[in-house]
């Protein structure tokens, strides 16, 4: 199915433009099947290109999640503090919270807390979160104090962070070395990892300057809110086990845990997932310093879209915006279907055993 007109190939060019390196990866799963589609003229052949994928990471670590509440070792409703050495008689978050960024934490709590870190050791033009470990996160979470009372929607990194702490704590294994497993052989993403302890050259590009991906630490705690890479081909097979509950604990993450205001307008979360009020509609993006990342399903639809980039892009040409033009032409392309099926759609009774239309002899 070409899924790539006139209109969004025009835009795909200009998006290309805008860096002469650039590594375009469009991944498509629906009723007509499952479709690739690789757009660079340095990577040609880019179905094992890894990207990073940012925040969407904090996607792959709420399934993580949902299966340990699949096998009772953890309870949604539980507080931070059941798994965590904090000190007792404050107010922790419930792990729900955490992924529905109801939790309470500032969203700009994550960078307040460790800029003197930073700043001394100088890894804010690399990555903004290298080397903070589980005792600075802790620390962290000591120096906010939350009240009793329901929280507002507010994305922060933090709350990944305590995600993956938590996994850490209940498997009694390094985060790293779960989730790697987790990706591998529960979601069954050969080649997606968890970017912790295994530098590699990712090239990506920030005007015409080659930049490299973002090497973690085993033990950086903020790892599970950025740091997984994948390839398009394991994303699309990622969004195809969402589609079909594959494994079954991934239902859970579809449920709406929380209603909240996203950029103005009434949605809904998931664990993990934004989506529409409906439920039907679930999205979510993810960016680190050059790498770009859209992914969206429509459930009803039975369809999902994801779009890897190597670049930033800007306001008028970017991942999430080429997914959403994506998404409408495959709205389109079933609707033309579902209109060609009633046309095509006879019974037998419209016929007559000679196989001619019953209603052609009606006066």
């Amino acid at each position: 199915m070409n899924y790539i007109d006139t209109k969004i190939r025009s835009y795909i060019d200009a998006f290309q433009k805008l860096e002469p390196n650039m590594s375009l990866s469009i991944g498509i799963t629906s009723p007509f099947g499952e479709d690739l589609s690789y757009f660079s003229d340095v990577f040609p052949d880019n179905e094992g290109y890894l990207y990073e994928v940012g925040s969407i990471s904090k996607v792959y670590v709420s399934c993580y999640m949902a299966k340990l509440v699949q096998e009772k070792k953890i309870n949604l409703e539980d507080t931070i503090d059941k798994y965590l050495d904090l000190p007792k008689g404050k107010v922790y978050p419930k792990l729900v919270s955490l992924m529905t960024h109801t939790s309470g934490y500032a969203p700009l709590l994550s960078i307040r807390f460790i800029w003197a870190y930073l700043l001394k050791n100088k890894n804010m033009k690399v990555n903004l979160y290298k080397g903070v470990k589980s005792n600075h996160l802790c620390k962290q979470i000591n120096s906010f104090s939350l009240k009793n009372k329901k929280y507002k929607y507010h994305y922060t990194d933090i709350n990944g962070a305590i995600l993956g702490e938590i996994i850490s704590k209940v498997e009694k294994i390094p985060f790293h070395i779960a989730m790697n497993d987790f990706l591998k052989n529960h979601l069954s993403l050969p080649n997606s990892i968890l970017s912790a302890g295994t530098p590699r050259n990712l090239e990506s590009y920030y005007r015409k300057k080659i930049r490299y991906h973002l090497n973690w630490e085993t033990d950086d705690v903020y790892a599970a809110s950025g740091g997984i890479l994948t390839t398009i081909s394991d994303s699309v097979i990622f969004l195809k086990e969402q589609l079909e509950h594959n494994p079954s604990y991934l239902a859970l993450t579809q449920n709406k845990y929380e209603r909240i205001m996203f950029n103005g307008r009434p949605m809904a979360m998931g664990l993990g997932w934004h989506m529409y009020p409906d439920g039907n509609y679930m999205f979510h993006k993810g960016g680190t310093s050059c790498f770009r990342a859209s992914y969206l399903i429509e459930k009803k639809k039975k369809f999902g879209v994801v779009v890897l980039a190597n670049v930033i892009g800007n306001r008028e040409y970017n991942t999430t915006k080429l997914s959403m033009m994506l998404r409408k032409k495959i709205k389109e392309l079933l609707l033309e279907k579902k209109a060609q099926s009633k046309i095509n759609k006879k019974t037998k009774e419209d016929y007559d055993w000679f196989g001619r239309e019953n209603n052609q002899y009606e006066i």
